[in-house]
């Protein structure tokens, strides 16, 4: 397995190198971004599976991680945040199996997973028509179906615990020296 994803990661570090975008006229610059931007998904779909891998395995303490997201944002140059939602959705996908199998297909980026994987999590037999609407519909308006449909599965009751659990507060400070929070209550 090491051997096949070094060789495709030094075939498309060789593409790049080789890669001078004014030589293309514009329907080739769109067919290779398309190439690219299914590369990425497949490679996405490949990170979160590690991740999760890694998280289960607690290899991540080794390096003295605060957590599981800490270590995988350390490794890939994300936010904690990002890394925390690259998690959870791997952890969700390990109930979805069609959701998990159209991710590893590449047929999903890495924002249609979560979204799907959030909403089918929380309503099962949805799953079959969010991937569907995954591949016709934009992300916004995936978005807000799987919104739809989260709110539809759960009682007022159910709605409060869950808000309720994901409550949080992150503060940073950002490139510009700001201050930033995130807050969810």
């Amino acid at each position: 397995m090491f051997s096949t994803v070094l060789a495709a990661d030094n075939l498309l570090r060789k593409a790049l190198d080789e890669l001078e975008p004014r030589c293309f006229d514009g329907d080739d610059a769109a067919r290779l971004l398309k190439l690219f931007a299914e590369a990425e998904r497949l490679a996405t779909a490949g990170k979160a599976m590690m991740a999760r891998r890694v998280e289960e395995t607690n290899r991540w303490r080794r390096d003295g991680a605060r957590s599981a997201a800490d270590w995988l944002a350390a490794m890939t140059g994300s936010s904690v945040g990002a890394a925390a939602g690259t998690l959870e959705t791997a952890r969700r996908l390990e109930k979805l199996p069609a959701t998990a199998e159209a991710q590893r297909q590449g047929r999903l980026s890495e924002v249609q997973a979560r979204e799907l994987a959030a909403a089918a999590t929380a309503k099962p037999g949805a799953e079959a028509d969010l991937l569907r609407a995954a591949q016709s519909e934009p992300v916004a308006a995936l978005r807000q179906r799987c919104a739809c449909v989260k709110v539809a599965a759960h009682d007022e009751a159910a709605r409060h615990r869950r808000i309720h659990q994901e409550r949080r507060l992150r503060y940073w400070n950002d490139a510009d020296g700001a201050f930033r929070m995130d807050l969810r209550t």
